[in-house]
């Protein structure tokens, strides 16, 4: 089993996160509210 693990970071937004999407090869995608994206690369493989 795979378990996730997230550091909680302020970065000023006031958007929420809706939903992450694992990419595969170690990107992960994820979205929220108000048009928010975001993109890492740091997604254990």
């Amino acid at each position: 089993m795979v378990r996730a693990q997230f550091d909680l970071q302020q970065r000023g937004t006031t958007a929420g996160l809706r939903g992450v999407h694992n990419a595969g090869r170690g990107v992960g995608w994820g979205s929220g509210t108000g048009g928010m994206g975001l993109r890492t690369d740091a997604v254990p493989r």
